[in-house]
């Protein structure tokens, strides 16, 4: 799973790829569930706060990143997906590697959204 401190990169329009180099298609949003507050938060309420000596997530990370799903528009001809969180292997600026490969992802059930998803 990529470090939750660099999850705050993932933005709408990056491109994501498996990790055998197939684009799946672009982040359309990503979206949290509850935290261990026991608060939802969209991507816009998750930023970021500056401390003299560090930069770190607005939202309480003692737990990681809780039930975040990056919601991948799919390149022509390919669906919607789903992907969790601990799918993601790598973030930078242009771009979301996950640890898996096409295969896992056409295996995977990230067709369709979490349950909580809804709920948000």
């Amino acid at each position: 799973m990529a470090d939750p401190t660099t999850f705050h990169m993932v933005k709408e329009g990056m491109q994501v790829k498996t990790s055998d180099g197939t684009t799946l298609g672009k982040v359309k949003a990503v979206h949290f569930g509850q935290d261990i507050t026991g608060e939802r938060h969209s991507i816009a309420q998750v930023g970021m706060r500056e401390t003299e000596d560090t930069t770190e997530l607005s939202i309480d990370e003692r737990e990681g990143i809780p039930d975040a799903v990056v919601e991948v528009e799919g390149s022509t001809g390919k669906p919607t997906l789903y992907i969790p969180h601990q799918a993601v292997y790598q973030v930078n600026e242009q771009t979301i590697t996950l640890y898996v490969d096409l295969n896992a992802v056409e295996a995977s059930d990230w067709t369709n959204p979490p349950s909580w998803l809804s709920t948000v």
